[in-house]
């Protein structure tokens, strides 16, 4: 039985790389044409490797770049905007030494090479998945649909999902200086990262910060040089302009798997849902912050960690569905626990189905490329968060009757 169960296991994830593979192949001519997400970080390269970074936010320059690689795209009437802190730049500007598509090929294997070694890094903490090899568990994470749309995008966000993996080893080792470090690598999406240190406060860990705020004011000093003063003063009202035009003609928060995105599609046209959703967030946080001490208190790390990281996704003010790229690690420590568990309560099924419907990829192709309302997998992450928190109470439930 447990070898049947294996094959169709293997059988499924075969099938969902298979459904990926189609889509990346269709969408070779696009790719060509420099149609995906990774056009940005391209343009963004190049203006920097060129020394033009005092122009970075100025988009008559970045157009011109655009067009250089992307001017058959009708979609591109405009320029892509890069709305994330300037020296992510520089994680491009050797890429920007290639062709479009040439860059774009090496900046996935780059990736995928990122994605191995975050496996590499995990896999001594995951009892049960410690008998898989290096290449087992990438080909399972491609058929996490945030990776796979990460890749075929040329999206950043396997970068975060390697920042985590990176924290997650450095805190288990109670090295936190190095884990401090490693988190403000990963500010250009700082929306993810914030909500995760400021948990961090919660858990007394104060070296931590000593990592953290020497390295975020030398990437600040970076992103200084770059763009000056004046373009250091104008990236917010850029950010908060663009966050603004978006939600209104394009929508764009529907497709958010945060609690931004349920909020946008359940509140009536026209509500003011900011004040609503700030009350909510900081609700959220707070118990997050009440439950992972719990956890500590009962040596229950893991369970820590990934409440802290499912609660940054939700919070989170710009999240899209590749963001959700850094969930693989909660996902791969949750279900190591539940794998190793023998009982058959109804808490463990229910958390073996939330962590199957998130690697059922058919799911949220459908929500994210047709009907555009991916914000409705932030239910599912939701119900994910709860689960473990409950898992933190049923076991300190245990421990004090036992």
């Amino acid at each position: 039985m447990k070898l049947r169960w294996s094959s169709l296991f293997w059988v499924y994830i075969g099938c969902i790389l298979a459904i990926h593979g189609f889509i990346f192949w269709q969408s070779r001519q696009l790719i060509r044409e420099g149609f995906p997400d990774f056009s940005i970080y391209y343009s963004a390269g190049w203006v920097a490797r060129h020394g033009l970074s005092d122009h970075f936010y100025d988009d008559t320059t970045r157009f011109e770049v655009q067009q250089q690689f992307a001017g058959r795209v009708k979609q591109f009437r405009d320029p892509l905007p890069f709305t994330h802190p300037a020296f992510e730049a520089w994680y491009f500007a050797p890429f920007s030494n290639f062709s479009f598509l040439s860059a774009y090929i090496l900046w996935d294997v780059a990736n995928l090479f990122l994605l191995a070694i975050g496996i590499w890094l995990m896999r001594p903490y995951l009892e049960y998945f410690a008998k898989f090899s290096i290449l087992k568990g990438v080909l399972v994470s491609l058929a996490f649909f945030p990776i796979f749309f990460c890749l075929l995008q040329g999206q950043d966000a396997i970068l975060i999902f390697f920042v985590y993996a990176c924290a997650y080893v450095f805190l288990r080792h109670q090295r936190y200086v190095a884990a401090g470090i490693v988190l403000a690598l990963g500010l250009f999406k700082f929306h993810l990262i914030a909500p995760f240190v400021l948990l961090a406060l919660f858990w007394r860990e104060r070296k931590l910060w000593y990592g953290f705020v020497p390295a975020s004011l030398a990437l600040g000093v970076v992103s200084l040089a770059m763009v000056g003063t004046q373009g250091i003063f104008n990236y917010p009202r850029f950010v908060l302009a663009l966050e603004t035009e978006m939600s209104g003609s394009e929508k764009i928060p529907a497709g958010m798997p945060s609690l931004r995105g349920l909020l946008y599609l359940m509140s009536p046209s026209g509500w003011n849902t900011r004040p609503l959703l700030l009350m909510l967030c900081l609700s959220l946080l707070a118990f997050t912050a009440w439950k992972t001490c719990q956890a500590l208190a009962e040596n229950e790390f893991d369970f820590a960690f990934s409440l802290a990281l499912l609660a940054s996704a939700l919070v989170g003010y710009h999240v899209v569905s590749y963001d959700l790229s850094m969930l693989l690690i909660p996902l791969a420590l949750i279900s190591d626990q539940l794998l190793r568990r023998t009982d058959h309560s109804f808490s463990r099924k229910s958390l073996m189905v939330v962590v199957g419907i998130l690697f059922f990829s058919p799911l949220q192709l459908l929500l994210s490329l047709r009907y555009k309302d991916f914000a409705l997998m932030a239910l599912v992450v939701l119900f994910l968060f709860f689960g473990i928190a409950s898992q933190i109470a049923s076991d300190r439930t245990t421990g004090e009757t036992s």
